[in-house]
């Protein structure tokens, strides 16, 4: 899930610019976190209106961004495992504010062009057979448009499918009975 700004990375942003020395305790009160997380939460507009469909509108829009929001600044983390002080903290959510903004798609934005290279970068990648993903290794596997064929239809019966079995006890020592496991239907 995408997600308008990468907490975590702002969060060690923040320690590295207040210079925070996690061997010390926060100075950070657990009352200011909630207080900051609920008035952020509030300022943190993409629909405006008071009518009950706008509101309802705002909820929706907002609702995942809300929980990361809420599980990754808990007052908890902030003083246990971030160790942010009070002047870190404020300048955290000013920068979330502003990250937010900056990531709302405005009315008649082209939103269709960007989501159709987000699709077509590594639908060009897999026809043109190129490697570039992140633990494909030297197996006999089927890759590009094959591939994609099979995994958009649900391909009952894939051409090459594979699966990775761990064996236990004295079969994971013994190559034989290993390939006797192998070939067995």
């Amino acid at each position: 899930v995408v997600l308008p700004c990468n907490l975590l990375r702002m969060i060690w942003n923040a320690q590295k610019i207040f210079h925070i020395n996690s061997r010390l305790p926060s100075d950070l009160h657990p009352v200011k976190v909630v207080e900051g997380v609920k008035e952020l939460s509030r300022k943190l507009v993409i629909v405006n209106g008071e009518d009950p469909l706008s509101r309802q509108a705002q909820e929706n829009a907002t609702l995942l961004f809300n929980i990361h929001l809420r599980a990754t600044l808990c007052s908890r983390r902030m003083a246990e495992e971030f160790h942010l002080s009070g002047e870190a903290f404020d300048w955290l959510l000013g920068e979330i504010e502003s990250k937010f903004n900056q990531a709302i798609a405005h009315p008649g934005e082209m939103v269709g062009a960007l989501a159709a290279q987000s699709l077509g970068e590594p639908a060009t990648q897999m026809t043109l057979n190129t490697f570039h993903y992140a633990g494909v290794s030297a197996k006999n596997v089927t890759l590009g448009v094959p591939r994609l064929k099979e995994l958009i239809n649900i391909s009952k019966k894939p051409k090459t499918p594979s699966l990775t079995v761990f064996l236990l006890g004295q079969s994971a020592r013994d190559a034989e009975r290993a390939k006797d496991i192998l070939c067995h239907p």
